[in-house]
């Protein structure tokens, strides 16, 4: 499957965001269908961010989707004082209540996951809810691990339902490990980790009063409808107090003189040299959103290429999100098809000193570690 890499991603503190409006996604979501392309939608949260941030494999998986947008206000809001174009929110729940009104128009819907029976449940109460929206099946796997949800027959059975839209409901970990591991062997457009949305299509519980949802408090009335989950919200909260202090601020504080600084060059070169069975995409200059053009089609020229594909950073004076998230796709896109690739570290401490804010120092390979 092809990466594309005219995608307006961006790298939020390590994940892939796309600036998307609502709207935007729920046409996106609608011509993956329409094409029969695989579209992995990720809808990340607070939680997600700072899973990310302790857990590499997570962070990968999530740098593998084609489709990421931002759930919760918290995101919203880190992405706004960085400058980072979101227009807002996308929650995942909020787009599959306007798929149930025709929104996305005709789709068939699987449900796999969920306490038991809940997956059953939501099949069973879709058509009563929906005038576009069908049943393809479901599918309670239990608490197993990973392996023993993704035998052949549950993946057949999964393929056979012509299903449009898969909604799985693990837990996030769990959910986006078995996408990662089962979606290359699945035939359904659209793959999505939506923990909460078989829950409210079963009805065994409520969504937020829809005041709460526009104002991002949802979590409070989650709280209140599952108590368990004020454990995890709270220790969300300190990880994104620690997220502020030491990379948001800081960020916000010298980010604008690091630009300033690398504002000399007003563009960015982009050659490709070929060594050793190496692709190597050597850019020059200032590698911010407005001059992204010609890596953007260099990286979808060498998609393919079978051996090692090198971006090199060395001589880049200046990178902002924008840059960051594309190699973060351009990483995922190789990852998935076993391709190796490496990005060379840039030579200037400041441009390094943003990777680092951004939290994407993983990118760089370990050559240049």
């Amino acid at each position: 499957m092809r990466v594309d890499f005219g995608r307006q991603v961006y790298c939020l503190f390590g994940i892939p965001v796309d600036a998307l409006s609502f709207q935007e996604a729920v046409a996106e979501l609608q011509q993956a269908v329409a094409r029969g392309d695989r579209c992995v939608w990720s809808t990340p949260n607070l939680n997600h961010l700072t899973s990310c941030l302790k857990s590499p494999e997570f962070r990968d998986i999530l740098g593998k989707s084609q489709l990421s947008t931002v759930d919760g206000m918290p995101l919203l809001i880190l992405s706004r004082m960085l400058g980072i174009p979101i227009p807002e929110r996308v929650p995942g729940s909020t787009v599959f209540d306007k798929m149930m009104s025709g929104a996305a128009g005709p789709m068939k819907v699987y449900f796999f996951g969920g306490p038991e029976g809940a997956a059953a449940r939501a099949s069973e109460r879709l058509p009563e809810l929906s005038p576009s929206l069908r049943s393809a099946g479901s599918f309670s796997p239990g608490y197993g691990p990973i392996e023993s949800m993704s035998r052949k027959d549950i993946l057949e059975d999964i393929n056979r339902s012509g299903a449009d839209l898969l909604i799985l409901a693990l837990n996030a970990k769990r959910g986006h490990s078995w996408i990662s591991l089962n979606s290359p062997h699945l035939n359904v457009p659209v793959i999505a980790h939506l923990g909460s949305v078989i829950n409210f299509v079963a009805g065994t519980i409520r969504r937020s009063p829809e005041f709460l949802q526009k104002t991002g408090m949802e979590w409070l009335w989650r709280i209140w409808e599952e108590p368990y989950l004020a454990s995890r919200y709270a220790r969300d909260f300190i990880d994104l107090a620690k997220l502020l202090a030491t990379k948001a601020f800081p960020l916000l504080l010298f980010g604008p003189a690091l630009k300033l600084a690398g504002s000399s060059a007003r563009s960015l070169d982009v050659a490709v040299t070929a060594q050793d069975g190496s692709a190597v995409i050597e850019l020059k200059g200032s590698a911010s959103a407005l001059h992204l053009e010609g890596l953007r089609n260099t990286l979808d020229q060498y998609q393919e290429f079978p051996g090692e594909l090198v971006v090199c950073l060395r001589e880049v004076s200046y990178v902002d999100a924008a840059l960051l998230g594309l190699l973060i796709v351009a990483r995922g896109g190789r990852l998935e098809k076993g391709l190796p690739v490496w990005i060379r570290s840039p030579r200037r401490s400041g441009v390094r000193f943003l990777v680092h804010l951004h939290c994407a120092d993983y990118l760089i390979g370990p050559r240049d570690n």
